[in-house]
């Protein structure tokens, strides 16, 4: 990241995304989307989610058969995920 005021904004965020998990945000039921996602995609295909917080929707999927690869700007919920993730579940 060259620009300045992108690397500011995203270490703003990093640091809200990282109080906010440091208070064990539990959400452990998977969103809508991915129970339809999970039940009509072939479990060949990889699930892949961008900003994935505490982990609902990677989680369920990865319990489902799915590869799973998903990231957060968060390190505090990348870690936490990171101790309790099966082994087709992949989080950075």
């Amino acid at each position: 990241m060259s620009d300045p005021t992108v690397k500011k904004v995203v270490t703003n965020e990093a640091n809200y995304w990282d109080t906010f998990y440091a208070h064990k945000f539990t959400v452990s039921v998977p969103s809508q989307f991915c129970c339809l996602t999970a039940i009509e995609a072939p479990k060949t295909r990889p699930f892949v989610e961008f900003g994935c917080g505490n982990g609902r929707d990677s989680m369920y999927m990865a319990t489902q058969g799915f590869r799973v690869y998903s990231g957060d700007l968060s390190g505090a919920a990348v870690a936490n995920l990171k101790k309790n993730s099966p082994s087709n579940a992949t989080f950075s």
